[in-house]
């Protein structure tokens, strides 16, 4: 784009790249918007691979934009400086428009923007305010007190879920995992979003997954929009033998890469506790889970997970073995032991023959 010297006349230069020598011919509508907030479109003709077209304007003419409302099946790029750039993101009518101005900022001068995002947060249209929240958990503004307001409100009053979830997740980011700010994570989880029960899960999974696993039983048996998953990564990491029965019932009910995932939670739980009596659990669910379907996933994760309860039998018997005073009791552990890893053993190799037929009937 070019302004003459006398601010009567915009040019606009489109150069195509060339398919076979061919140029498109089309029609391209281009917004203008002035000082005084009002906007036309005006359309222009373009029949050459390098072509100028030039417009008559108004004064006070402050930003411009070619396919306003993103109706051109084409990817393009613009130049034009920042303060056009910055009149378009708060003046245009077109959340298009908007949203790319948006993105110049986030891809160019991500700070110019941050004078603006207050205003950006209570844009009408749910897309943009979704961005700029997403915007300010990558680039991380200073948080006062007025946009800390307005994040927690955010996530608590916006019609959009998304937006929702995204205020979340900006909050926890902008205010560097403040611990004090869990009691409104933990009133998420009462959403009906299923979008910002995941933003909250994972929240509480970072900032402290023991208090957020007081308050999660109420989802164990959630099986849509992966909410048992998030579930399980914040018992695996708050390791607690009460959440065993939860792995118990995941694991015979899961499927897919569901179950995949939750196996793994289910083996970094048993390492956390490091007791016989997990582990046991593990290799009991992981094995009928492998034997009993038809999953690909199923037996690799039981692979994996029961590999490491082979590890922990070894070392249990390793440790008895090396005691310098050995009870009768220690034997016979250390003889259960033995058995449980060669049953084991065994029962892998035979999970890893089955894996390999699988891959040839594929």
């Amino acid at each position: 784009y070019r302004i003459t010297n006398d601010s009567t006349e915009l040019i606009v230069s489109v150069n195509q790249q060339e398919i076979d020598q061919v140029a498109f011919r089309f029609h391209l509508p281009v917004a203008m918007g002035y000082n005084k907030a009002d906007e036309e479109i005006k359309i222009i003709w373009i029949d050459e691979s390098i072509d100028s077209v030039t417009i008559p304007v108004k004064k006070g003419l402050d930003w411009f934009e070619v396919d306003p409302f993103g109706d051109m099946l084409w990817e393009f790029t613009e130049e034009k400086g920042d303060d056009v750039w910055m009149s378009q993101l708060t003046k245009a009518s077109s959340f298009i428009s908007r949203e790319r101005a948006l993105i110049h900022f986030a891809n160019q001068n991500p700070s110019a923007v941050f004078s603006q995002l207050k205003g950006l947060l209570k844009d009408p249209f749910w897309a943009i305010r979704a961005e700029a929240l997403d915007f300010s958990s990558v680039f991380k503004p200073s948080l006062d007190q007025q946009l800390l307001a307005q994040l927690i409100e955010m996530s608590k009053q916006d019609q959009k879920s998304i937006v929702k979830a995204s205020a979340f997740a900006a909050l926890d980011s902008l205010s560097q995992n403040d611990t004090a700010l869990n009691r409104i994570y933990l009133a998420g989880l009462k959403d009906s979003s299923y979008a910002v029960i995941r933003s909250c899960l994972s929240i509480l999974l970072e900032n402290d997954p023991c208090l957020g696993s007081k308050e999660i039983g109420f989802l164990e048996n959630e099986t849509h929009g992966s909410i048992r998953f998030w579930v399980s990564r914040v018992y695996a990491s708050c390791a607690d033998p009460k959440y065993l029965s939860f792995f118990e019932n995941a694991s015979k009910t899961s499927t897919g890469l569901d179950l995949f995932l939750i196996n793994n939670d289910f083996t970094d739980f048993a390492a956390r506790l490091h007791n016989e009596k997990v582990y046991d659990s593990l290799v009991k669910s992981l094995t009928e889970s492998a034997l009993n379907g038809e999953s690909w996933w199923a037996r690799y994760s039981a692979i994996q997970g029961l590999g490491k309860a082979e590890v922990y039998y070894e070392s249990e018997i390793e440790t008895l073995e090396l005691k310098k005073e050995r009870s009768a009791g220690d034997d016979e552990r250390a003889a259960a032991l033995k058995n449980k890893k060669a049953s084991l053993s065994a029962m892998i190799e035979e999970i890893k023959e089955m894996q390999v037929e699988d891959e040839m009937k594929h």
